[in-house]
Formats: C-alpha cells, sequence, structure tokens
C-alpha cells in the first residue's frame, strides 16, 4: 500500500512534574514542618539534600529539541488485517529520556492497548518505531497518533507533550467468498451477472405465454400453444439486462457487545452481498436507515463497492426518534422493480413498517432477519426465573412480528451472523424460480 506521512509533531512546552518531583517537595516540606514544630536542625539537614534536588535542576534546565514525522502504510483496510504506523524521532538536542504513547482514536476504539515506549537520544541522532494495529473492527479510525514527552535530566519533570495527528483510516467489513456460483447459478439462471428481470420483453429467457394480440410481433408466435387450444398465442420472455439490486441496513436497533453485535454482523452480510451482485456485473445500491436516512443511488464496478464499504465503516447505531418514510428517499435511489434485501431485527416498531411500506409500493423485499436472541442469548442465565422468562417472553414477540410478515407473502431469512449466507438465498431464489 501507498504510504502517508504526517504532519511534524507540535505541542507547547509546558512543564509537568513527575513523581519522583512529588515525592521529594513533600518530603523537604515535611523536614520544615518538624524542623519548625521541634525545633531541632537535625530534621532541615534531613529534608536539605531534597531541597537542593529541587532547585538544582531549573539552574541547568535546558528546553529539549526533537522532530517528530508520522508515516502510516495505507488508509484503508479489512477487518481480520493488519496495519503499519511509523514514527521518525529527530533529536536537535540530547534527550535523557523520551516517551512515546501511540493511541488509535475513534468513536470505536480497536480491540487494541496503547503501545509505549521510552528511551534516549543523543544530539543529532534519530530513531524510528514502528507500531502494528490489528484491524480488529469494522470503524473509522486515526492512526499514527503518536504523542511524545521529554523529561530533564534529573527526571524531575516533563517538558510537555508534542502530539504527531496521523492519518485517518478505514476499516471495511470483511468480505469472504460468496459460494453462489455453481448449483444456484444452473438452478436460477445467475449467467455472467445476468439476472432475470422482473419485468418482461425482448429476450432468451421464457417469462409465459398469452393470447396474440394486435401489434405482437409475429416471430413470437407459440404455435404448439395455439393449435392445441384453437387461438393464436405468443410467448412472453424477460430482457436481456442486469438487475437493480438495494441493500437496506436498519440501524434502529443494535444488539451484543462490540465488536460482535448485530449491526456488524448486518455490515459484512450487506457487505459481501453488494460484492457478490457487483461482480456479476449488476447495479447495486445501498439506503442506511435510521433517523437521518442516507443513500448511494444504484449503480456498478469497483468504484461503487469502495463507496457502499465505505459507508458500512462509518455506519453507526441511530439515536432519532423520528418516524421516516420510504416515500421521502429521491426515486432513484430506489429503482422501480428492482430487488430489494433489508438485514434488521425488527426490533423497533418502525423497522416493521418499513418492510411493509416496501411492499407497499411494488417492491417484493427479501427480509434478512438477524437474530439477536443469537448474541443475547449466551449473555443471559437462562436458569435465572427472571432472565429465562425474559428471554422466552422476547423470543415471542419477534415471532409474532416474523410470522406478521411471512403472512403478507414476504420471503424471512432468519440469520445467526456467523453461517454461510448463501445457503439461505439459495433456498429462497430456488422457491423464486419455481414459482
Amino acid at each position: 500500500a501507498d504510504s502517508h506521512t504526517g504532519c511534524e509533531g507540535c505541542g507547547v512546552m509546558e512543564l509537568t512534574i513527575t513523581q519522583k518531583y512529588q515525592l521529594y517537595t513533600y518530603l523537604a516540606g515535611a523536614s520544615l514542618v518538624f524542623t519548625v514544630l521541634f525545633v531541632r536542625l537535625e530534621f532541615l539537614l534531613l529534608g536539605l539534600p531534597f531541597l537542593i534536588s529541587l532547585v538544582w535542576p531549573h539552574l541547568w534546565a535546558e528546553e529539549p529539541m526533537y522532530r517528530l514525522r508520522s508515516e502510516t502504510f495505507g488508509r484503508q483496510g479489512f477487518e481480520e488485517e493488519e496495519t503499519l504506523a511509523q514514527l521518525a524521532v529527530e533529536a536537535d538536542t540530547d534527550l535523557p529520556l523520551l516517551e512515546v504513547t501511540h493511541r488509535v482514536a475513534g468513536r470505536r476504539r480497536l480491540a487494541q492497548e496503547d503501545e509505549r515506549w521510552v528511551f534516549s537520544l543523543s544530539s543529532d541522532d534519530s530513531t524510528s518505531l514502528t507500531s502494528t494495529i490489528d484491524l480488529a473492527s469494522r470503524g473509522h479510525f486515526r492512526i499514527g497518533r503518536f504523542r511524545c514527552r521529554a523529561a530533564d535530566p534529573s527526571l524531575s519533570w516533563w517538558w510537555g507533550t508534542k502530539e504527531a495527528q496521523g492519518d485517518p483510516f478505514s476499516v471495511f467489513p470483511r468480505l469472504r467468498r460468496f459460494d453462489l456460483y455453481g448449483k444456484l447459478a444452473r438452478e436460477v439462471g445467475l449467467f455472467h451477472g445476468d439476472h432475470l428481470s422482473r419485468s418482461r420483453g425482448e429476450g432468451m429467457e421464457l417469462a409465459g405465454i398469452r393470447e396474440y394480440t394486435r401489434g405482437d410481433s409475429a416471430g413470437q408466435i407459440n404455435w404448439r400453444h395455439s393449435l392445441r387450444w384453437g387461438k393464436l398465442h405468443i410467448n412472453e420472455r424477460t430482457p436481456e439486462r442486469n438487475t437493480d439490486v438495494v441493500i437496506v441496513v436498519d440501524t434502529l436497533r443494535d444488539v451484543g457487545q462490540w465488536p460482535f453485535t448485530t449491526l456488524n454482523s448486518s455490515a459484512r452480510g450487506a457487505a459481501n452481498l453488494a460484492s457478490f451482485f457487483l461482480q456479476r456485473k449488476d447495479r447495486v445500491g445501498f439506503i442506511e436507515y435510521g433517523g437521518p436516512v442516507g443513500y448511494i443511488t444504484p449503480s456498478s464496478g469497483t468504484r461503487q463497492l469502495y463507496a457502499i464499504l465505505d459507508r458500512l465503516a462509518r455506519m453507526e447505531l441511530s439515536t432519532s426518534t423520528a418516524s421516516r418514510d420510504v416515500r421521502t428517499l429521491p426515486p432513484r435511489s430506489l429503482p422501480p422493480k428492482a430487488q430489494v434485501f433489508v438485514f434488521t431485527t425488527l426490533l423497533d416498531r418502525r423497522s416493521s413498517i418499513m418492510v411493509k411500506e416496501l411492499a407497499i409500493h411494488g417492491f417484493r423485499p427479501i427480509v434478512i432477519y438477524m437474530e439477536p436472541e443469537s448474541i443475547v442469548g449466551p449473555l443471559l442465565d437462562e436458569r435465572s426465573k427472571f432472565d429465562g422468562l425474559a428471554l422466552e417472553y422476547w423470543r415471542m414477540l419477534q415471532k409474532q412480528k416474523l410470522h406478521e410478515l411471512e403472512s403478507g407473502g414476504l420471503p424471512i431469512i432468519s440469520w445467526d451472523g456467523e453461517s454461510p449466507l448463501e445457503s439461505h438465498l439459495f433456498t429462497v431464489f430456488s422457491a423464486q424460480r419455481r414459482r
């Protein structure tokens, strides 16, 4: 990956005393107090070395001069990968003691402790420090953020801090191979990215047979069927075109402990689904359904994939209580007859309403139900009377919501976030093909 160099370290040199300086101050103060109380010079003689240690460094104090330059390798990565951040330190004066700390800043911290180095440098000397960062969870972070502070030769105080700000870094949801190319391609007809369209027109795939009407092409007449029924019938075919796919992620509720949450699982599922359809040369769009509804209009290509991945990396739990209607979205974000996938936990009342509105407006969304009990269940003690009763009541409410959507004819996939999603999609696509 390309390397990016951060800005020079900057900071204000404000003195900060060390624990050693505090201890010497307490001991010197105690000796003075005891000298006054007991009128004994022995106590003053005991505290005199500590008084000298407090005053002497100020007489020979010299402000340390050094420069920082941070460097990061890349601006983006995927979960379960690693990246590097490097810091170059150049000393203009002697540095008896230099402390360097590396922090990964972001709304969600990576599963990594702050790294710390302590060393010394001579004048006109330099060194380089490298930090390995494990990308444990998706998010938007700032890496290469190093904080440095130098101590005086007596280790009595710190000469303030200098900081290298680092660079922004996006961690995308991990991508895994979506095994839908073999059996599903032969079963459903997904060859080279050409999915069956929901509209009818000229093409190669047979969609149905209807009676002949004036203006129909004579080349589409089905003679065998026409002779059988004594009337002219023509073949209807699906047009040769790619599918418009829109992926909706519900951010109204999130369950679990970071990074093992339903929202993170939804992000991974949406990323893999978008990658699969874009590899098949389809147009894919994205909608983040929460407080302020965000969207990416359907398009194709690698640029579209990374636009969706970046949106998924920045996706956060919505704290809005507003009820948003899908009709407020621009028409280009939901093309007519697009195939819609909805990742949701159905824990919020607005989620069920959103799915029903999609169905009312002519879409047939495939609901990918993110099972919250698969994440919360292990955290609860089912042997406990109250935990077991609460979990059972929760399951009953969720089953009622799922039954309400299923009774309306909507396909629902229950997914725990870990099992292969393609096996569930195969069942739904096969059922659609048979219908």
